[in-house]
């Protein structure tokens, strides 16, 4: 058995949930539909407005420009948003303060606990696993993600003999 013990922030937090809400399919639809909702109720509510009055068409043309950049601006900026959402929504649960966090590995499971919660993975249904510049990601094929920050390794040898328990267990 193996533990990782570090003390996770905010960021490291609010980056592991948007990086598994963006694999969801509810990301994509929630995405969309923000950017289509609000300057399409604008674009019904200025055309029955300049429908019958010829002299405002112009109107509704500049109108209508202006809900499409609104609806392209909330399409671009949705990512941000989100991010700032999940973050006041951690910062309202827990304030903006460092928590202790533990990964354990064992022979069946990979276990995140933080707060008195925790949360198992089945190490047999790892799909992938990607080191990247500031975390290792491990894919699992129920569409699940694990993100393990570098920093709470205490060095390259600890990572790299995590992942390779990881990728034995696994196998």
């Amino acid at each position: 058995m193996m533990y990782i013990n570090y003390e996770s922030t905010t960021q490291d937090i609010v980056e592991a949930q948007f990086r598994a809400f963006k694999g969801n399919k509810l990301y994509k639809k929630s995405k969309i539909q923000n950017a289509i909702s609000c300057p399409l109720l604008g674009i019904v509510i200025i055309f029955f407005a300049t429908y019958f009055n010829h002299k405002t068409k112009p109107i509704f043309y500049i109108c209508l420009a202006l809900m499409l950049l609104i609806s392209l601006y909330s399409f671009l900026t949705y990512d941000k948003y989100l991010k700032k959402r999940l973050k006041k929504i951690h910062i309202d649960q827990y304030g903006d303060k460092t928590l202790p966090a533990q990964y354990k590995v064992d022979d069946k499971n990979l276990t995140f606990c933080k707060d008195g919660c925790s949360i198992s993975f089945e190490l047999r249904k790892i799909s992938k696993i990607i080191k990247n510049d500031n975390d290792i990601e491990v894919q699992f094929i129920n569409g699940d993600l694990c993100i393990i920050p570098n920093k709470a390794f205490t060095n390259e040898d600890q990572k790299l003999i995590f992942i390779a328990s990881l990728k034995v267990i696994a196998s």
